[in-house]
């Protein structure tokens, strides 16, 4: 409700998209504990609630209340006015798009290349302690 209360243009379309999938069954709930003894009676009231559809007429009475029309909800049939954009535009989004691109290429050879000294160094290393082992054992 405050969506289409504070954040619509200046035709009176919302600026945030409302789906039809929203929560409409689901706004009604109580979180409780493992254990709650009360669970089955507070489940039993919510089901009440529900099937009475207090619910429901809470979110009509409280869109009318708002001075929300109903329109909004069901029917959009004219299309939002839209600016074109071209790629001057979004000449910056490209460039950071761009500049991650670059750093994490620059990255990933930076560990390629530390990875392959590491395990020459690792290689070189253990032929030395190999090497010694045997010069040990002859003397």
């Amino acid at each position: 409700m405050q969506i289409l209360e504070h954040y619509t243009d200046y035709y009176g379309k919302p600026l945030i998209n409302i789906v039809e999938e929203c929560f409409k069954t689901y706004f009604l709930s109580y979180i409780a504990r493992t254990g709650f003894p009360f669970y089955e009676n507070v489940r039993e009231f919510i089901e009440r609630m529900q099937g009475a559809g207090l619910p429901t007429m809470y979110a009509i009475w409280t869109q009318r209340m708002l001075g929300i029309p109903e329109s909004t909800f069901k029917y959009r049939q004219e299309p939002r006015p839209f600016a074109e954009t071209s790629l001057g535009n979004l000449r910056i989004s490209y460039a950071i798009l761009f500049c991650g691109y670059l750093l994490s290429t620059i990255s990933f050879i930076i560990e390629l290349w530390k990875g392959k000294r590491d395990r020459m160094q690792n290689e070189k290393i253990s032929k030395q302690r190999i090497g010694r082992r045997h010069v040990r054992g002859t003397l």
